[in-house]
């Protein structure tokens, strides 16, 4: 163990964002250089993070490491980051993406650098704060959005802290334990906020409907998918909270919520992006539900998930981000004759929103039916309930598609234009790999256990 620092290039992974930043923030206007340079940073620190992570060491007393659940989660990061940068060329999603986005990738990465859990919590913040900024460039008249993201924060923070503060307690003194209670309280609560649980979801629809959609998949990619890793390394090193802090029921009646009230909202939605917010909040139950199941069926079944998840994200957000370019509205009404002339972009929105409801031949479904198998052998009624629930989802896509389907007055229809070539191109790409995913799920299997060893 050292002191920081050490030499600068075995941090080249954390680094290189921040002082990429200002470089990006000068060639915004060219965007296409900018986006250029914003991939090409992700990519190298995320072969970087794979190849040569930062060693381990200490800082103000606080051991310093990367484990491996995280540095994963930061390498897959890394690498949807570049695509979206790629794509955010050519259709933009806000002025502020490619300055904000190295920075916001740094910090995040800081955050698991950090043993500690209060310091995640404190770091993790600082990343959310910054990201509202991405999510309010797409809309200039409301601040809805931004408003719920910053309401959420200032919530989930005092809670998830004072719980961190009871646990610490607790793990230092093991007669506090009837303390353990009232810390799962304070994390359920704080994760709720955070993971948008049902009846805390409202901010997740608002930034679909009100942000750029590819920076709305981001903030899931992101943060949604850093919470839940949180939540698994929190698990995983107090067990005393599944029993004693009432963990198990939190996360079982946590994760039915989120199936139950995503799939019924989903029904009924009149707007794409919100059916899209809606559909992944489905997914997050299923993660949610298998963290609570982990004992009966592992962590690899809940982390392979968390890799179909990553992918259907950048998907759909390319796809929604596409449609809402070119029919300049993702309300349903409006959405007449669009599949037409943009057919790639619902094809790929298909294949992602229907990867979270688990649909099969979706990347997500593997991970869903394990879970759900594991929950028919506990409680058959409570399964089918939750069968039903995402059957209704399910309804919600097919009538988005149908309103898009509807045959367009000609005016209407020379006012949306196809897809950009290079928008063709990568579409095409990421529905073969999701439908990879989907037919070979097992191809995944060496890398999600290299995770699980780590926990």
């Amino acid at each position: 163990m050292t002191l920081l620092p050490q030499p600068a290039w075995l941090w080249m992974p954390v680094w290189l964002p921040f002082v990429a930043a200002p470089v990006v923030y000068i060639l915004r206007r060219h965007e296409l250089i900018a986006a250029i340079l914003t991939a090409a940073v992700f990519v190298l620190s995320s072969y970087l993070l794979w190849t040569s992570p930062p060693p381990e060491t200490t800082l103000l007393g606080r051991p310093i490491v990367l484990e491996r659940v995280p540095r994963v989660l930061l390498i897959a990061l890394g690498f949807w980051m570049a695509v979206g940068a790629l794509y955010a060329a050519r259709i933009s999603q806000g002025w502020s993406l490619f300055p904000f986005w190295p920075l916001l990738f740094g910090v995040v990465a800081v955050a698991f650098m950090f043993q500690d859990f209060i310091v995640r919590v404190i770091v993790l913040k600082v990343a959310w704060l910054g990201a509202i900024l991405l999510v309010q460039s797409g809309v200039k008249a409301s601040t809805r959005a931004a408003t719920r993201l910053l309401v959420v924060i200032v919530l989930a923070t005092p809670a998830l802290l004072l719980a961190g503060v009871l646990a610490a307690r607790i793990e230092a003194n093991a007669n506090l334990i009837t303390l353990a209670p009232l810390a799962g309280i304070g994390f359920g609560i704080g994760f709720s906020l955070v993971l948008a649980v049902v009846p805390f979801h409202a901010w997740l629809p608002q930034v679909a409907e009100d942000g750029p959609p590819l920076i709305a998949a981001w903030f899931v990619a992101a943060f949604g998918t850093a919470y839940l890793v949180l939540l698994i390394d929190l698990v995983g090193r107090m067990p005393w909270l599944l029993e004693e802090g009432r963990g198990l029921t939190l996360l079982r009646s946590g994760g039915i919520l989120l199936i139950a009230g995503g799939g019924i909202l989903a029904l009924v939605e009149t707007h794409v992006g919100r059916l899209w917010a809606y559909s992944v909040l489905v997914d997050t139950g299923y993660l949610v539900l298998g963290i609570g199941l982990g004992r009966l069926i592992g962590m690899e079944v809940p982390l392979m998930a968390v890799g179909a998840r990553f992918v259907a994200l950048i998907l759909s957000g390319v796809a929604l981000a596409t449609i809402r370019h070119r029919a300049m509205s993702l309300e349903m009404d409006e959405l007449a004759g669009s599949a037409s002339k943009v057919p790639l972009s619902y094809l790929g929105w298909l294949s992602g929103g229907l990867s979270f409801l688990g649909v099969p031949l979706s990347p997500g479904f593997p991970g869903h039916w394990l879970i759900l198998r594991q929950l028919f052998a506990l409680d058959i009624r409570l399964a089918w309930g939750i069968v039903v629930a995402t059957l209704l989802g399910v309804l919600g896509y097919v009538r988005a598609l149908n309103a898009a389907l509807r045959t367009a007055p000609p005016e209407r229809l020379e006012t949306i234009e196809p897809e950009p070539m290079s928008v063709t191109v990568l579409l095409l790409m990421l529905i073969v790999v999701a439908s990879l995913m989907g037919l070979v799920p097992h191809a995944i299997m060496p890398l999600v256990r290299f995770m699980a060893q780590g926990l």
